[in-house]
């Protein structure tokens, strides 16, 4: 069981937001676990990251990549430009509790639940909420839906529609 937090922001917005994790004390990690600066985070080309709070814990799967459902990481996806003069939704999600056996749920801890909380908040607050209530925008992506005409896209090709 999850939560997500959908949003559109520009890598202007990506570096604030990277920078209230340094912040905060956490740690941003590529999908091996190993920790970027917030400079590597904003360089990398990997249109997924993690988020780490430092007195978590970190699994890796078989392959070597982190586990998003047992590790207390938070799973960052970019927003996408492949398409000129269009945003395709990124978002925050966590995996709150999962199935560690057949017979054992686990719930992960307070403080990583917090966490995931205090940035879903703060993305929240620096934003919009779409018509459909399931995004929020950036001031910065804001501007250019309003005044250059860009269509922000969901999963699926669907256009979100913002006030």
């Amino acid at each position: 069981m999850g939560k997500q937090t959908r949003f559109f922001i520009t890598e202007r917005d990506e570096l604030l937001l990277f920078e209230k994790i340094a912040e905060l004390g956490h740690s941003i990690l590529d999908t091996k676990g190993n920790r970027l600066s917030t400079k590597d985070a904003i360089a990398s080309e990997k249109s997924q990251l993690y988020f780490y709070l430092s007195c978590g814990s970190i699994i890796k799967s078989k392959s070597g990549f982190v586990d998003d459902y047992s590790s207390e990481t938070i799973q960052f996806s970019r927003c996408g430009r492949r398409v000129k003069n269009t945003i395709e939704a990124g978002r925050i999600w966590a995996e709150i509790k999962y199935w560690k056996a057949q017979d054992e749920f686990v719930a992960k801890s307070p403080r990583f639940i917090e966490m995931y909380d205090y940035l879903a908040k703060w993305i929240k607050k620096n934003s919009r909420l779409s018509i459909n209530k399931a995004f929020y925008i950036s001031e910065e992506a804001y501007r250019l839906y309003k005044e250059n005409s860009w269509v922000m896209l969901a999963p699926a090709n669907e256009i979100v529609d913002f006030k």
